[in-house]
């Protein structure tokens, strides 16, 4: 995953960093999350200018927005918590949601062995293991 400020001067360095960061990630994917995207720094259709850009000097066409949410990232920042946690409904929060939805492999599941499973017994806390369903 690479983040690439949604402004004039973070497209520029990114777009000089790429080959770099191809080197080091070879074939791997990566997945581009442009953030802090708002028009007063790029104009009319900021998110149209910053694919073209990116699409015309470094050949990506996959690209992922987040916007610039002062409110919730300051609010995160104070409360030392993630953005998700502080501003859950925040257009940064949904962004970063649809992100990690769509670009972001989904997790290998882990599946509990049979033996793992035939000990538990569910209780109003969660699940409780063989030891502990002797013991109450």
């Amino acid at each position: 995953m690479a983040v690439v400020s949604g402004d004039p001067v973070g497209v520029s360095r990114f777009v000089r960093a790429h080959a770099d960061l191809r080197a080091a990630v070879g074939a791997t994917p990566v997945r581009v999350l442009v953030n802090k995207t708002r028009a007063a720094a790029l104009g009319l259709d900021a998110r149209g200018q910053l694919r073209r850009t990116l699409e015309r000097y470094i050949g990506l066409d996959e690209i992922w927005f987040a916007p610039w949410d002062p409110k919730a990232t300051d609010a995160a920042i104070l409360a030392a918590e993630p953005v998700a946690r502080v501003a859950g409904r925040s257009a940064l929060s949904g962004a970063v949601r649809r992100f990690v939805g769509e670009a972001v492999d989904p997790p290998v599941p882990v599946r509990m062995s049979r033996s793992a499973r035939v000990g538990q017994e569910p209780t109003r806390r969660g699940i409780r293991g063989r030891r502990a369903a002797r013991t109450a």
